[in-house]
């Protein structure tokens, strides 16, 4: 009996089908893995700015020091990351696994001579002024430049050799209670952690009018949690956050990326990255704030939000000013 086979046509085109499906397919993993990865690189920059904030403040307004000299050293990767500094070992989150960047190079950091502004830098391979604007696009406050050193709101322009992305951030005034340039002080910090993690609710923070409380919405694929501290009559609050740590539970397939992002709100703007969040007050004198934090691994082609499984913490400091 003869049987009836595929012409050359028909397995051509199955072929060219294939293809086009494969193509669109590679080019959607390539998009959301660089956008995965703009985010990363971006959140540990804002995270190095934070630190230093977090210096700043508990140092009566004094930035840390640069970590090589000249300061870009470190970026450039001729000065190894120092040991036994306490800038980095006590305010960077992971110490100097923190210093060093998704790009495998080094943030450096200094103060621009003569002003209030601080700046945090990061070279970025081959010039790649493309992903610089990418990452630019994520952070306040920050240029691409070819030299990060140079004070000023237009710095020189980055070369076909030489690109550094640069966060500026200025001092907030803040020192010890009661005082303050502009009124501002600390009224306590402490850390937000889930209930998942198995400590108790709330978390007592440095005092005990300080807590933090998860109230996460069931089925919300971010976390929320209300701060809650003490300010004078007259005061307003403020609450200066920084995620810190991220329970993710994927055990099977490809390793992950992992991404933490603070929301404006619980519908914010998932790629704003927000880290300074006003509190309210029902008595004049008890401040509420609320954080959102969303976490999301990236896995084979799907996001899995940590808030279902998983859970997102951060640190924070309360302001009264």
């Amino acid at each position: 009996m003869k049987r009836q086979g595929f012409t050359l046509i028909e397995v051509l085109l199955v072929i060219v089908i294939l293809a086009v499906i494969t193509s669109m397919g590679i080019n959607m993993y390539r998009r959301h893995a660089q956008a995965f990865r703009v985010d990363k690189i971006a959140i540990e920059m804002q995270h190095v700015v934070e630190a230093a904030l977090s210096y700043n403040v508990h140092n009566s307004g004094n930035w840390p020091a640069p970590a090589s000299s000249p300061a870009t050293d470190l970026c450039n990767g001729t000065t190894p990351i120092p040991t036994g500094n306490s800038f980095i070992d006590d305010y960077i989150p992971n110490g100097q696994y923190g210093v060093e960047s998704s790009l495998g190079t080094n943030f450096c950091w200094d103060q621009h001579s003569g002003t209030q502004r601080f700046w945090v830098a990061l070279k970025l391979p081959n010039a790649d002024t493309t992903l610089g604007n990418q990452i630019k696009a994520q952070l306040p406050n920050s240029v691409l430049t070819s030299d990060p050193t140079v004070a000023g709101d237009v710095p020189p322009d980055c070369t076909s050799a030489v690109c550094y992305i640069r966060a500026e951030v200025t001092d907030p005034g803040a020192s010890s209670e009661g005082h303050g340039s502009a009124g501002l002080y600390i009224a306590g910090m402490g850390a937000c952690v889930s209930p998942k993690s198995g400590v108790t609710n709330p978390v007592i923070g440095s005092s005990p009018d300080v807590t933090c409380q998860d109230v996460t919405p069931g089925g919300a694929n971010y976390n929320e949690y209300q701060v809650n501290f003490t300010c004078p009559a007259g005061k307003t609050g403020m609450v200066l956050a920084t995620p810190n740590f991220m329970n993710a539970p994927i055990t099977s397939g490809d390793v992950p990326f992992y991404v933490v992002k603070l929301l404006t709100s619980a519908d914010g703007d998932v790629n704003h990255l927000q880290s300074l969040y006003p509190c309210h007050s029902t008595d004049g004198k008890t401040q509420q704030c609320e954080l959102y934090l969303m976490g999301s691994a990236y896995q084979q082609l799907s996001d899995y939000f940590t808030a279902f499984n998983g859970y997102v913490g951060a640190s924070y400091i309360g302001f009264c000013k």
